[in-house]
């Protein structure tokens, strides 16, 4: 963002593309790591646990590279 003409608005309008209407704090993160670690999440196998907000839910599957075979 070092040069953008306008940083705070360009963060912005990233930030209004994620669901949650935000970035994600690391702590966020962290507590999703320390989730897939546990023995809670012993029958979460062979699963992608997607933390972002929302954000690829609000992508059209064709613009994220998806192959539609």
């Amino acid at each position: 963002f070092e040069d953008s003409a306008d940083p705070e608005a360009e963060i912005a309008e990233i930030a209004s593309s994620v669901a949650a209407g935000r970035f994600g704090e690391p702590q966020e993160i962290a507590e999703a790591v320390v989730f897939l670690l546990s023995d809670r999440a012993s029958y979460a196998v062979g699963t992608h646990l997607v933390v972002d907000g929302g954000r690829s839910s609000c992508i059209p599957a064709g613009n994220i590279g998806v192959s539609h075979q």
